[in-house]
Parts: structure tokens; sequence; C-alpha cells
């Protein structure tokens, strides 16, 4: 039986390749997801995620291994900064002016074909 095996974040190392999984994903699903991940089947699924991009993969063939992961559906991910924006004079990108003081915050807003999502569904489309 096919099973989701969750998903990893891999930062910005990941290209996220398309048909098929891309050489620096299959490393660090190798490296990394891999450690929790007791087997593989055929039909399995897993979310690897970078900076702007979470992608899903499907094991098309156990003889081939993971190189036959390939590409299933996307959710895009980027950075919304709080209503009011950012602060200037040479702050970091991330700190933010609340009107009382200079605070960190951002939010993750997670997207399906231009569909605002929740992104703790990100895999809902499997």
């Amino acid at each position: 039986m096919a099973e989701n095996h969750g998903s990893f974040d891999c930062g910005s190392d990941c290209l996220l390749g398309r048909p098929l999984v891309d050489p620096d994903t299959l490393v660090f699903i190798q490296s990394v997801a891999n450690q929790s991940i007791s087997a593989w089947h055929s039909g399995d699924t897993i979310t690897i995620c970078n900076t702007t991009t979470c992608a899903s993969y499907r094991l098309t063939s156990v003889v081939a291994g993971l190189t036959s992961l390939a590409f299933i559906g996307e959710v895009s991910r980027s950075v919304v900064f709080p209503a009011g924006g950012s602060g200037g004079g040479g702050m970091p990108p991330d700190l933010f002016w609340n009107g009382a003081g200079w605070y960190l915050g951002y939010q993750v807003v997670c997207t399906v074909g231009g569909v605002r999502i929740s992104c703790e569904d990100e895999t809902d489309f499997h």
C-alpha cells in the first residue's frame, strides 16, 4: 500500500526538478529524509520544500529506486510582510515597525494554482 512520507524542508539547497526529481533534491532525500523512512514502495509520495515552493513526488518504480520519483504537484510559498510594511534606516529585512518599536515578524503564505491554502495543508493535493 502506498504511503505518504511527509514533508521535509531543504532550505535553498533543492531545485525541486520536474518531471523527475533533480540531483540536488535526490541527494537531500537520500541523506536526510531517508533517515526517517524505513522502506519505499511503488506509489509512495514525499513532499520537499525549498524557500519558495513545496513539491510532491511519487515513486513510480521500486526497481529504478529514488531516481524514479516523479513530480506530481507543488505549493508556492511566499513571505508576506505585516500591514504597514517594513521599516527603513538600515534595519534587517525581517524587522518591522509595529508603531511602538521594532519586532521580528513575517507570515508564510501557501498557494496552489494561485488559491491560498493553509501551509499546514501543503500536501493536500496528492
